[in-house]
């Protein structure tokens, strides 16, 4: 990565990753203002998200500058609470190179890509309903229903899920933080 110049952007950094999970929610969250808010209504929904970010620890990950907080509170339009959900992540982006929106924004764009490629799995090939469990069916039949939704030129549009007005959602993020 430092050869080519790039950097890295890990998102919803969970507890199968234990001793960075660990570390990153020892961080003093409470004292980080929010440094961008982002607002939505889509889906019969309103989603409010907000990021806070902090210059990572020493050796907390290789090459990691900033970490960060997303929180993404939704609410049906009636404002009754539907979920409130909180992701950690790093990068290795410094400050200069990606601003707290930008990360919010590569992070959308990261969830996007993942909740189309879940909605193609399990709407078109039926992941969820799947009863392959044992040995290495599951990551055969997963490489070979992505392999199959890999959207290209001709096929973007129809394997993507539709959008809130029932079109192909064919929108693709690049982030280059």
């Amino acid at each position: 990565m430092e050869d080519k110049h790039a950097d890295y952007l890990f998102t919803a950094v969970k507890d199968n990753q234990p001793t960075l999970f660990e570390a990153l929610d020892a961080l003093p969250w409470a004292g980080v203002p929010v440094q961008h808010v982002m607002k939505d209504r889509n889906h019969g929904r309103d989603e409010l998200r907000t990021i806070q970010v902090l210059p990572a620890p020493h050796c907390l990950f290789p090459h990691a500058a900033q970490a960060f907080l997303i929180e993404r509170h939704v609410r049906n339009l009636n404002g009754r609470p539907r979920s409130a959900i909180a992701a950690l992540g790093i990068t290795s982006a410094t400050a200069d190179r990606a601003s707290p929106e930008r990360i919010a924004a590569c992070v959308r764009g990261h969830w996007a890509i993942e909740n189309k490629l879940h909605w193609v799995r399990d709407v078109t090939y039926g992941e969820d309903g799947s009863r392959v469990r044992t040995g290495n069916a599951p990551r055969t039949w997963r490489a070979s229903a992505t392999s199959r939704s890999a959207p290209s030129a001709e096929t973007a549009g129809p394997a993507s899920p539709p959008d809130s007005a029932g079109q192909a959602a064919t929108t693709s993020t690049h982030c280059h933080c």
